[in-house]
């Protein structure tokens, strides 16, 4: 019950957005004076306990997401707090989820706008995008040509996830 109310909430959440970019369009080609804020404004911190690394490759990979007009954004989580911070940016490429962890990818089936994939044992970052590729074009949701949107952690001891691809499927 919980996951069809929060499908037609998200779905009443893209057709405002879609609604309030075409206004905001609309607005700036009267005047260059004119500004709309964003939608939605970004906040300062969007998860409690997120690493800033990942904070700023979450976000600048969602508006990476959208100007290339990428058909899927995947985040590869262990705790899941990196799906939770990209369910947050509300964006409009849909999110999926990966997870070697059984109980992320049930948490992850909560958060707006997250699809969890099935447990994934990999960390090799091209076994990922195949999966993500493979399950796609079988979905229905790709198609040879569609870009992909990966955020991923490539271990430098950085910390946090600190990589955003992008991956067009063959």
């Amino acid at each position: 019950m919980m996951r069809r109310i929060a499908r037609a909430t998200e779905q009443q959440y893209l057709e405002d957005r879609w609604k309030y970019v075409e206004g905001r369009i609309v607005a700036t080609r009267g005047s260059l004076a004119t500004t709309v804020p964003d939608f939605p404004p970004s906040p300062q911190r969007l998860v409690e306990g997120l690493h800033p690394i990942t904070q700023a490759v979450v976000e600048g990979a969602s508006r990476i997401a959208g100007d290339l007009d990428a058909k899927l954004f995947v985040v590869a989580s262990k705790s899941g707090l990196t799906a939770i911070a990209r369910s947050k940016r509300r964006g409009a490429v849909p999110t999926v989820g990966l997870s070697d962890s059984e109980q992320t990818l049930r948490q992850m089936a909560l958060y707006w706008g997250v699809t969890p994939l099935a447990h994934v044992a990999t960390r090799d970052i091209n076994q990922l995008l195949e999966r993500v590729s493979n399950w796609g074009l079988a979905e229905g949701r790709l198609a040879s040509g569609d870009r992909i949107l990966l955020v991923a952690g490539i271990g430098f001891g950085t910390g946090g996830h600190n990589m955003a691809l992008v991956h067009e499927v063959p």
